[in-house]
């Protein structure tokens, strides 16, 4: 859906908002910081940790991000609008 939602406008590229906590984790709810394109993303032991920014983009189009990836169109929405 990610990809999808993303390829139907650039500048979705650089959409990210909301809360940085999962419903009962996290701070408490007067002291919850919102996401942003710098917020770190954690990399587990795999590498260090990256911005969110470096993330968004899967194809890496700007060669800035950390990712190459591209998937192809499912069966279920080959032909459709969305």
């Amino acid at each position: 859906m990610w990809t999808l939602w993303q390829s139907r406008d650039p500048a979705r590229l650089t959409d990210i908002g909301g809360p940085r906590t999962i419903e009962g984790f996290g701070p408490p709810a007067d002291a919850v910081e919102q996401t942003t394109l710098d917020t770190p993303v954690w990399m587990g032991f795999m590498a260090e940790d990256v911005a969110v920014r470096e993330v968004l983009d899967t194809l890496n189009q700007e060669g800035e991000g950390v990712l190459c990836y591209k998937y192809e169109d499912s069966p279920s929405v080959v032909g459709r609008e969305f």
